[in-house]
């Protein structure tokens, strides 16, 4: 799929192959057993490239934990909180990197009326760098690579899954724990 003129070029390629092998109503050719055999490898490196194309789609879903992690959050959210609640959300460079982006927090503002929300990314710049002096308490949940915050005010509630590869000894696609979604120990 990235290399279009390639495509047009095969494309073209297998119609003149599939006029060889079918030929219209009222032209006889003589089918040759070599236009019967690239045919064939045409079509079947077409279903290959199909199949290839399907894997790696597969692996690349798995490639924003980030925004999965948001949307464990904002499930969680709606399923537990009041509709008057205030979520203050901190969200580490690694988790900013793989999803959570402002069309993410505009959803989760959206698909949670009256719930108010607010998101602090830190840690980029220089004059927005996370330091031991962070006041945690001033957060609801955490998305981070870091399973522990704050020694034992913050819980994991879920996971998101992410570094995708291929496992081809199990035929699977394998994942690792990528992005923590913590939740304040007074907020639940």
């Amino acid at each position: 799929p990235a290399l279009p003129l390639f495509n047009l070029g095969a494309a073209v390629g297998m119609k003149r192959l599939h006029s060889t092998v079918f030929p219209p109503l009222g032209k006889g050719k003589k089918k040759s057993i070599i236009s019967r055999v690239l045919f064939a490898a045409g079509i079947l490196a077409l279903a290959a490239s199909f199949a290839t194309s399907c894997v790696f789609v597969a692996v690349s879903r798995l490639n924003y934990p980030g925004g999965q992690a948001l949307q464990l959050l904002v499930h969680r959210v709606k399923t537990w909180a009041e509709p008057s609640t205030s979520v203050r959300v901190y969200i580490d460079v690694a988790s900013a990197m793989t999803g959570v982006s402002l069309f993410g927090q505009r959803a989760a503002k959206e698909s949670t009326p009256g719930t108010s929300w607010s998101f602090v990314k830190a840690g980029y710049e220089e004059q927005n760098a996370v330091t031991d002096t962070i006041d945690w308490s001033r957060y609801t949940h955490v998305l981070s690579e870091e399973s522990t915050i704050a020694g034992d005010e913050f819980k994991v509630f879920a996971v998101a899954p992410g570094n995708p590869r291929l496992d081809l000894d199990k035929w699977r696609i394998a994942t690792t724990d990528a992005i923590y979604v913590l939740e304040h120990r007074e907020w639940s």
